[in-house]
């Protein structure tokens, strides 16, 4: 994707928007960093969705308004702290622009990154976790906080995804 895509290492406005995951990436995440994920004060259970795509967009929304306006808790020095272990929603969200320009956060300015629709992809995603919860990546990892060794042996390359990332308390 590198040839159409303008993501780089560096550019992190993906990382300030909300991001929905699955309970199944979180415990992935969770297993990746040595930290169990917390159950979410505002999450969506998939069987209780149904077939309604009204409920659905009306689900979406929710966990959108109730994800804290914070970066996620994996974002250190503008790079991805669990690359390795992202989640599928990161994996997917592509800037298709020329440039990383879009990708640049603008503080109080709504940026119109032209990223790829998923759409398709994602509802396929949902339909293979039937009983699926759903929630913002920072209501299952509110307080992820790097350990600073940890952290600059993954920036030099030699760390481990494994503990490059660990909770308070």
């Amino acid at each position: 994707m590198q040839g159409v895509a303008a993501c780089r290492k560096g550019c992190d406005h993906c990382c300030h928007i909300p991001l929905t995951i699955s309970k199944v990436e979180a415990d992935v995440i969770g297993k990746a960093i040595g930290r169990s994920p917390r159950k979410p004060t505002a999450a969506v259970r998939l069987a209780e969705l149904e077939n309604d795509s009204a409920a659905w967009q009306r689900a979406q929304a929710e966990l959108q308004a109730a994800a804290p306006d914070t970066p996620c808790p994996f974002l250190v020095d503008h790079a991805c702290s669990i690359y390795e272990s992202r989640p599928l929603p990161c994996r997917i969200l592509i800037n298709l622009d020329d440039d990383e320009l879009l990708c640049r956060k603008v503080d109080g300015v709504d940026v119109p990154v032209p990223y790829a629709d998923a759409m398709v992809f994602k509802a396929h995603y949902m339909a293979l976790q039937p009983a699926g919860v759903l929630a913002d990546i920072r209501d299952f990892f509110p307080d992820a906080v790097p350990c600073s060794e940890d952290l600059q042996a993954l920036q030099a390359g030699t760390g481990s995804v494994d503990r490059a990332t660990r909770g308070v308390g």
